[in-house]
């Protein structure tokens, strides 16, 4: 059994803690008098839903039956949590408070409030150590659990938008487990969500000097190769990510620039904002690959929409240098296009209509494949007419 204060393992034989010496109550489990066997089922249906184990024999059906009782996960999750109750122990507390956590957006205000009142004493563990060892140093196991609770509450906050909170969360646990490099990241990324970019970056650049942060190398198991682990390189990654992260804010503000200009009618003032668009796309490859994923169902991405609005401004020569140009320069930008043949045939007349009837052609490329495909009598005559001009 444990601790019903501080969660240290008890032997049955004693009725003290040997670390806090509290007095044990083998039948409850803390001061509101939960029922012990209700926290251990809750504990053990969590540790097997969660990261597997086994579950001892006089507690496999009540933790079948929790399970079964919902089919989906978050509502197995909310149970757990809320058998819990109001028993104050180490134990109940870890269970409701990382149950809540793992249940996702819908129970992230409940998570925030048990893991800030979990924070308040003890930690749990089933295992009896006092110490534990990362990267040559040593630290105390408290302090180690305290961090990854505090881990979970800063993803709290920051998923309810309180980035503030979330930062102080992430940064108290980098100070108790300075080892754990990804927490810089997080705070990293919470500033940038707040829009402090200078801050997001200069978090980062200041953990990638971190000495602690030096290449190990050991030798392998298998083979008897040395394998080196340099962890500056993921700091690398993420300075060159959240670099391009900010690029790709400037590049969104330009193409919102572009259709207000567009909408206001000032063709010449959004064809040169996607300009910059493209400029500040094309310069960093990182958000050219993340571009690559901003592709719509119709195949039009980012870059060609420069294309789009100077075919709009009647500016058809432009449009087609402009688009001979990227598709030679970056093909692949356009090797995973969602277009299908009919819908680039479609795109081709009605571009067509655009240059060489615009009395005939309708508003959009939407209406002009809508009449296409129900071939109206509208169609058949914007066709006639086209064919008419078409070279052989």
């Amino acid at each position: 059994m444990f601790c019903i204060r501080c969660g240290n393992r008890v032997e049955d034989t004693y009725s003290f803690c040997s670390r806090c010496g509290e007095k044990q109550d083998r039948a409850k489990d803390a001061t509101k008098g939960t029922d012990r066997r209700i926290i251990d089922i809750a504990y053990y249906a969590f540790e097997t839903f969660g990261i597997g184990g086994s579950v001892p024999k006089q507690y496999q059906r009540d933790v079948e039956a929790l399970l079964a009782r919902h089919e989906a996960r978050i509502d197995q999750l909310r149970e757990i949590a809320e058998s819990c109750g109001s028993d104050k122990s180490p134990k109940a507390l870890y269970v409701k408070s990382y149950a809540y956590a793992w249940a996702g957006a819908t129970c992230r205000v409940e998570a925030i409030h048990a893991l800030n009142e979990y924070l308040q004493g003890e930690m749990y563990s089933d295992v009896q150590n006092d110490f534990f060892e990362s990267e040559g140093l040593l630290f105390r196991a408290q302090d180690g659990l305290r961090a990854d609770a505090l881990i979970y509450l800063g993803k709290a906050y920051e998923g309810e938008q309180e980035f503030e909170n979330a930062i102080h969360a992430f940064s108290n646990a980098l100070k108790l487990h300075p080892t754990l490099y990804g927490i810089s990241i997080m705070i990293s990324n919470a500033y940038y969500r707040m829009d402090c970019f200078e801050k997001a970056l200069s978090i980062l650049e200041e953990a990638r000097e971190n000495p602690l942060l030096k290449p190990r190398s050991w030798k392998s198991m298998y083979g008897g190769e040395f394998i080196t682990e340099d962890e500056t390189v993921v700091f690398d990654l993420a300075i060159d990510e959240l670099k391009a992260k900010i690029e790709l804010r400037k590049a969104g503000e330009y193409r919102i620039k572009a259709a207000q200009y567009k909408k206001s009618g000032d063709m010449d003032a959004a064809i040169e904002a996607l300009r910059r668009n493209n400029d500040i796309v094309l310069s960093n490859l990182i958000v050219c690959e993340k571009t690559l994923k901003l592709m719509t169902g119709a195949g039009e991405d980012m870059l060609l929409r420069l294309v789009e609005y100077l075919k709009d401004a009647g500016r058809f020569d432009e449009a087609r240098k402009e688009d001979r140009m990227l598709r030679s320069k970056y093909p692949e930008f356009f090797e995973k296009s969602k277009m299908t043949y009919a819908q680039r045939a479609a795109k081709e007349e009605y571009d067509f209509l655009r240059e060489f009837l615009p009395e005939l052609a309708p508003k959009s490329l939407n209406g002009y494949s809508r009449m296409k495909n129900a071939n109206t009598e509208a169609y058949r005559m914007i066709r006639a007419a086209a064919e008419a001009i078409e070279p052989d």
